[in-house]
């Protein structure tokens, strides 16, 4: 089985080809649009940009085929993504620490939201008139609770001047995600002695928090249109710096392992409430660094600082 799986991934056709059929049935189903980015990143990471250049390509046919005969559309940002997917692949492939392949996303994320608010004259405006929209519809009217839907006409003030950086947000989540993964089954696939622990010291430098910290300030005084829409790209940065420092717990601390199933089921059942809390850990240990202080107190192996 594990040595079927490698040939597919080590010859560029079979891979072109499983790319190209998930991108077919992730027109109907979302999942296997992830799947087909996968695949992506899985040959990069193993063989480089150039074959997972040709592998990308076959993975965004359908979306091209489509706006030759269609417009762009924000369906259409699986090509965009499966781009961002394929360029931080290969800077793993040359060997970059995660955190280096997450500030390269942040700054892309960073310049789209300028180029957005540089090009859309009065972009928040343009969000609350898409909201008002899409609330009004006799689809959404047809498939959810009214006075869910009059929850969300109240509260479409409050999120339009966030709402771009939310959509940037969720997408540098989901390309993240998409990354662990690859990485994770690379790892399987080809290598036999333990993943690399780079993604458990994955935390955030205090300047990060600062600046962050600096135009929460700014954005909240002020109400500068595109400050607001900065802020929720943080939400990334913290929260998978959270996450990391609690695997990083356990997996040095093998015995305390319940408490990452506790936390995964609590993530299931309560998601914004784990997210601020897992993020806000991100954010503190910006600043406080517990692994150094772990590792004086002899919490973890010496060998893992």
């Amino acid at each position: 089985m594990l040595a079927k799986f490698k040939q597919l991934f080590d010859n560029t056709q079979h891979a072109a080809v499983l790319a190209l059929c998930l991108a077919i049935l992730g027109i109907f189903v979302g999942l296997a649009s992830m799947l087909a980015s996968m695949v992506v990143a899985v040959v990069t990471i193993k063989r480089g940009a150039k074959a997972g250049a040709t592998v990308m390509v076959w993975a965004l046919l359908p979306i091209l085929s489509s706006m030759v005969v269609s417009y762009f559309s924000l369906s259409d940002i699986y090509l965009l993504e499966t781009i961002a997917v394929w360029g931080l692949a290969w800077l793993l492939f040359r060997g970059s620490s995660w955190l280096r392949v997450l500030e390269c996303l942040l700054i892309l994320a960073i310049v789209v939201i300028f180029a957005v608010h540089a090009i859309v004259p009065n972009l928040t405006d343009q969000w609350r008139q898409l909201f008002s929209a899409a609330l009004g519809s006799s689809f959404v009217s047809s498939i959810a609770d009214p006075g869910f839907v009059s929850s969300l006409k109240l509260a479409t003030p409050n999120i339009a001047p966030f709402a771009t950086g939310i959509v940037l947000s969720t997408l540098v989540f989901d390309i993240m995600l998409n990354l662990l993964v690859a990485r994770a089954l690379y790892i399987w696939l080809y290598r036999k002695q333990p993943a690399n622990l780079d993604i458990l010291q994955l935390r955030m430098p205090m300047i990060y928090s600062l600046v962050w910290l600096i135009l929460l300030a700014v954005g909240l005084s002020t109400h500068q249109a595109l400050v607001l829409d900065l802020l929720p790209l943080a939400l990334p940065m913290f929260v998978i710096g959270g996450f990391s420092l609690l695997n990083a717990y356990v997996r040095l601390n093998p015995k305390r392992w319940v408490i990452l199933i506790v936390f995964y089921v609590a993530l299931l059942l309560f998601l914004p409430i784990a997210f601020m809390i897992v993020g806000f850990a991100g954010l503190l240990d910006s600043f406080v660094n517990f692994r150094r202080i772990w590792q004086r107190s002899k919490t973890f192996d010496s060998a893992v600082s």
